[in-house]
């Protein structure tokens, strides 16, 4: 993730906000071809208790057809899209990216392999191979000019790299039998999974499809961003344990007394973890900025400010899906992406139609965030409210894992906010940084200590680390 994010900020330096927009307008045509892929046979796969080699073979073949379908769609698609939006250079994006949708189908069923097997060494060195391989590709290929087409590049190159190495690394390989007695067995789940996959596109598109729209590219270029820097922070924070959540909530669903034992640790960590790094990024996002991508993104400050707060409580929540999910209720995930989009939705017309005439682009832009932002918070009781119901946890001490991390990072945030004002305008954004994260981390980690049993099980694990290595040395 940390190498993606790198690639990002390079190529966003050197192609710029309309350029960047282009290609996330583009690609949010394809990422929703991409939804109706395997149509949640991947995840049945992962959930089902008895999985047998039929099964498998099934859906390899079954996502294969239908990916092959896709692509010749999206073909078409990107021709109508170009000619309705009246953006003629989307057209040739959009069927370059849709390559993705077929390397996509090939990498279905082996993925859902490993993740069941609980194989995840292998996802960090794929991904981590495949973010430096297409990211040296993309930023070479912008450093000669090739504009957009650097983007386009570094993301099929992706994809097929993460294939391959996919494919290296597991055992599975299809054989030509279908059933398609077995492809029910998984249909019954996975079509709760592809509602939810569905719903949670247009959840997440959504507020990028109608700025790109009704904006333009060039501000779909900051809020994308903005919101990448946001994904990329939750994806380092809480992606290893997403990956392994499903699984290990479907292997202990009949345990619930387990189920919440590991919610209240999964939650204490990424509080712990979370809510002083998205706060922190909210502090110094000028600074961040104009480090990262230059100052002709500086209208993407304040929309990130707004959406460190999204991050915020996505963190906090990262377990919910994987709880619902593996103990078999897709369908609640499924009711709360539904009620997530028809908010946004509304929100985003009720801000245009009150705003338009009365507000620049840019404050349309930061309006809109925070509406995207809102949402989360107007649901976050129905989310509580179905975890308690699912798997009967305490409340007390269920908030009682926020409230610490929660203290601790508003705390540290407030001192790096009076830090900051006292040296804007006197000293560079690189040493501004320097100056202030520090300050914040030793707060930060001062008052959340005591408070923190996850901070404390670290602490204590780093400790012992480094006694035995100083121990080693000095044999």
């Amino acid at each position: 993730m940390a190498a993606n994010f790198a690639v990002m900020i390079v190529l966003a330096r050197l192609i710029g906000p309309e350029g960047f927009g282009l290609v996330a307008y583009a690609a949010i045509f394809v990422v929703f071809l991409v939804n109706f892929l395997n149509f949640g046979l991947g995840e049945a796969i992962i959930q089902r208790e008895d999985v047998e080699d039929l099964h498998m073979h099934t859906a390899f073949w079954a996502v294969l057809v239908i990916g092959l379908l896709l692509t010749v769609v999206a073909q078409g698609l990107a021709y109508a899209a170009g000619a309705v939006l009246d953006k003629p250079l989307l057209t040739p994006v959009m069927q370059a990216l849709s390559i993705s949708i077929i390397i996509g189908a090939f990498r279905t069923v082996p993925d859902a392999v490993l993740r069941r097997n609980m194989q995840f060494k292998s996802f960090a060195l794929r991904d981590l191979a495949s973010a430096l391989i297409a990211g040296a590709a993309g930023v070479a290929l912008a450093l000669l000019g090739a504009g957009v087409w650097s983007l386009v590049a570094q993301r099929v190159c992706a994809n097929l790299i993460r294939m391959v190495l996919l494919w290296h690394a597991s055992r599975y390989r299809p054989a030509r039998q279908f059933s398609f007695t077995h492809l029910k067995h998984l249909a019954a789940f996975g079509v709760n999974i592809f509602g939810v996959r569905l719903v949670s596109f247009f959840s997440q598109y959504a507020d990028s499809l109608l700025i790109g729209y009704y904006l333009g590219d060039a501000f779909l270029g900051y809020y994308t961003i903005s919101m990448r820097i946001i994904r990329l922070m939750l994806g380092l924070l809480v992606q290893t344990f997403n990956r392994v959540a499903l699984s290990a909530f479907s292997r202990i669903q009949s345990d619930l007394d387990r189920v919440r034992r590991a919610v209240y640790s999964a939650t204490d960590a990424s509080a712990a973890a979370g809510f002083p790094a998205f706060l922190g990024v909210a502090a110094l996002a000028p600074e961040l900025i104009e480090i990262m991508a230059g100052p002709e993104w500086d209208t993407a400050v304040p929309v990130l400010r707004i959406l460190c707060f999204f991050g915020l409580l996505a963190c906090a929540f990262s377990a919910n899906n994987s709880v619902m999910q593996g103990l078999g209720k897709p369908s609640w995930t499924l009711l709360l992406r539904v009620i997530n989009l028809v908010i946004g939705v509304i929100g985003f017309f009720l801000v245009m139609l009150w705003g338009m005439g009365r507000l620049d682009m840019t404050d349309l832009l930061i309006a809109v965030a925070g509406v995207f932002t809102g949402r989360v918070y107007l649901l976050a009781p129905v989310q509580v409210a179905l975890m308690r119901r699912l798997t009967k946890m305490q409340l007390s001490t269920y908030f009682r894992q926020f409230v610490g991390p929660l203290v601790a990072a508003l705390v540290s945030m407030g001192a790096a906010l009076a830090i900051r004002s006292r040296l804007v305008g006197s000293m560079t954004p690189h040493a501004i940084v320097a100056i202030v994260l520090p300050i914040m981390v030793v707060i930060y980690y001062a008052l959340v200590y005591p408070m923190s049993p996850f901070v404390r099980r670290q602490s204590a694990g780093l400790l012992r680390m480094a006694r035995n290595r100083l121990g080693g040395a000095a044999e």
